[in-house]
């Protein structure tokens, strides 16, 4: 439930009647792009409409949602009304795909010619919550041009770093489209690989920088099954190391050999320089080329986390994406080792602030984590000391623990000094399939847009 204060909601395309075509009580299915108070901002065919909810609490139930469905209750000139359609008694699927057509009448009505571009780019601009407008066909056709041979991935690539306000380039479109496993993979085969390195014959220096980098790797993992203070500790330890970037650690080694400081952290630099060691030396290819990709998976998370467009619906927020030891399993009759299941943290910025602020007593935040036997979200608002939390189980066994757990997590918050307002536990889907980071770190090529 989100009890924070309204966010403005943004100017966008006037209601007409005549664009979408509704009447009353027909039933629509259309993308959340924003809800602030009763307000919501829908995508429907490409037009942005603000609608106005039939009561309130049917907000905190869009929070999270990327699309839904609702039953049109009333129409005027300016403002119109729906009702949410309440889980368990819709078909949860996204807006029906776009005939030809008409993507081409809009084609014809933005002054653009048709042709297998722009309708691909359009097909994209629609599928990520976008109006199909001249200026934004031609900014995508002109970076895609840059790439070379460009494909439909490509396209819905540079499309979600758009709806999302972040800068679209060859190079931010070729980062969102990197094949990344997850990044507790990555950090499976580093640990393997740097121990190698340190069963093998190799110069003092070059072992004690693969042990400083073994232990800053091993400070992103969290133990599932810690104690609670032990598992607090190891996650702000885990949040310090993913949050920095590597500019960031070159900035303060320097300061390091500025002051003279007898040892030096080197953080997440050390992966630098022990791959430039590495390949100084020719030794340990392998090695060399897992450093490079986890290195871009870094750079990825530190792209979504940079300043969003003002103009963008979505809001900033802070995304980490952290593996979790001791929940994942190893399927059984197999030697591999145990997975390490993705918690994917979410923690909202102050709207309006520059630079970027967390606040407290003002925030959202959403942890997340997909399990061998299902996934569970835990959504927390707080707005002035008061707390709102919804806990979301994708089946029935996770859900019943989930509510045997619910009664310590209250606890839990109000030590901190907080004054539960609402909690509840609901059965459904933590995991929306087309969030921006989720699309970009799985790989573009796993999603598709409809003919």
């Amino acid at each position: 439930m989100n009890v924070s204060g309204p966010a403005p909601i943004a100017i966008v395309q006037r209601y007409d009647n005549t664009d979408l075509m509704l009447r009353m009580n027909q039933r629509i299915a259309a993308e959340v792009l924003q809800v602030s108070g009763d307000r919501v901002v829908l995508s429907m065919n490409g037009v942005q409409l603000v609608a106005r909810l039939t009561s309130s609490d049917q907000a905190a139930q869009l929070l999270e949602r990327r699309v839904a469905q609702f039953i049109v209750r009333d129409l005027n000139q300016s403002l119109i009304t729906l009702q949410l359609v309440p889980r368990g008694t819709e078909t949860e699927q996204t807006p029906p795909s776009l005939p030809p057509r008409l993507i081409q009448s809009l084609l014809q009505q933005a002054g653009l010619p048709v042709n297998f571009e722009t309708i691909t780019i359009a097909k994209v601009l629609l599928a990520s919550g976008l109006s199909v407008e001249a200026e934004l066909v031609e900014e995508i056709s002109r970076v895609l041009q840059h790439i070379g041979k460009w494909n439909e991935g490509d396209a819905l690539a540079a499309a979600l770093l758009k709806s999302a306000g972040l800068p679209i380039t060859p190079a931010t479109v070729d980062l969102a489209r990197a094949q990344l496993p997850s990044l507790g993979e990555m950090i499976q085969t580093l640990q393997k690989q740097l121990e190698s390195l340190l069963n093998s014959k190799q110069s003092p220096e070059l072992v004690a920088l693969a042990k400083e980098v073994l232990n800053t790797i091993s400070t992103i993992l969290l133990q599932g099954t810690a104690e609670a203070a032990v598992l607090q500790e190891r996650l702000q330890l885990a949040i310090q190391t993913m949050g920095r970037s590597i500019e960031r650690e070159l900035a303060d080694l320097i300061r390091q050999l500025q002051n003279q400081e007898d040892r030096l952290s080197k953080g997440l630099l050390g992966l630098v320089l022990l791959r430039r060691e590495l390949a100084k030396a020719n030794i340990q290819a392998p090695l060399v080329a897992e450093i490079d990709r986890f290195i871009e998976g870094l750079r990825l998370i530190q792209f979504l986390n940079s300043e969003p467009n003002p103009t963008s619906t979505q809001g900033q927020w802070l995304r980490l994406n952290l593996p979790l030891m001791g929940v994942g399993q190893a399927r059984q009759g197999s030697e591999s080792p145990p997975s390490y299941p993705n918690l994917e943290l979410r923690i909202a910025y102050l709207p309006d602030e520059s630079p970027p602020t967390i606040d407290p007593k003002q925030t959202r935040f959403i942890v997340r984590v997909a399990l061998d036997d299902g996934s569970v979200a835990v959504d927390v608002s707080v707005a002035q000391q008061k707390v709102g939390l919804q806990v979301t189980a994708s089946n029935q066994p996770l859900l019943d623990q989930a509510e045997q757990e619910l009664p310590s997590l209250r606890e839990g918050i109000q030590r901190l000094g907080y004054q539960i307002h609402a909690s509840r536990c609901e059965l459904g889907e933590p995991f929306q399939p087309s969030t921006l980071a989720t699309d970009l770190w799985a790989g573009m090529s796993e999603v598709q847009v409809g003919a």
